[in-house]
C-alpha cells in the first residue's frame, strides 16, 4: 500500500508516545480472540513499507502456495455481499493504493474527524473489493496497521472480539455497503 505520511509539522501530538510508534511497531494478532502481539514488526521509509513476520512453526509454508498473494479467480458472495467481480480485482486494488495517498494530500491538519474518515473508508473499501481468495479481514487489518503507522498513530483495536461488538461491527460494514460510510467513523 503506497500511502504519504503526514510531515512531522502536521503529526497529531500523540506521535511522541513512548514505545507507540517506530520500526518495530508490534502487530497486533489479526486472528485471535486473545489480540496477542505477533512477533513482527512494520518499518519502512515514507513510500515503502515492510511487514516482517517470523516463520510460525507448525505451519507448512505450501500450505497455500497455490493461491496465497494472488487476486481471486471467482466470483464470491461474502454473507449478502457479492464483491466486484474477480477480472476487476487488479484495476481496484490499484485505485485502493492510489486513493488514500491521494486522499493523505489534501487531510486537513490534525483534523481527527478526518483521520477517522480515512481509516474507516480504508477499512470498510477493502472489504468491500475483497481481492482473495481468503485472509481479506485479516490483510485489510494490516493495512490498516500500516496506515495507523505511516500516520505515526498508535495501534488500535480494529475488530472487537467481544460477540456483540463484532455484531455492530459487521452490521457498520453492511450499511457502507449500502452507501452509509457515516457510522464506519
Amino acid at each position: 500500500m503506497r500511502v504519504q505520511t503526514v510531515s512531522r509539522a502536521r503529526r497529531p501530538a500523540w506521535h511522541k508516545i513512548p514505545g507507540k510508534c517506530g520500526t518495530g511497531l508490534p502487530l497486533r494478532s489479526l486472528g485471535s480472540s486473545n489480540a496477542s502481539y505477533l512477533p513482527g514488526s512494520v518499518s519502512g521509509d515514507r513510500h515503502h513499507l515492510r511487514v516482517a513476520l517470523p516463520k510460525t512453526p507448525g505451519v507448512r509454508e505450501d500450505l497455500f502456495l497455490e493461491w496465497a498473494g494472488r487476486f481471486r479467480t471467482t466470483d464470491v458472495k461474502v454473507g449478502t455481499l457479492a464483491p466486484p467481480p474477480y477480472y476487476q480485482m487488479p484495476m481496484l486494488v490499484r485505485s485502493f493504493c492510489d486513493d488514500p495517498a491521494e486522499r493523505l494530500r489534501h487531510l486537513p491538519e490534525d483534523d481527527l474527524t478526518h483521520i477517522a474518515a480515512l481509516l474507516a473508508w480504508v477499512d470498510w473499501r477493502f472489504q468491500w473489493i475483497h481481492p482473495f481468495k481468503d485472509f481479506n479481514g485479516r490483510i485489510g487489518r494490516m493495512a490498516l496497521a500500516a496506515l495507523l503507522y505511516k500516520l505515526a498513530l498508535p495501534p488500535v483495536e480494529t475488530v472487537p472480539t467481544d460477540p456483540e461488538g463484532r455484531r455492530a461491527y459487521l452490521e457498520t460494514l453492511r450499511a457502507g455497503d449500502a452507501g452509509a460510510l457515516l457510522p464506519l467513523q
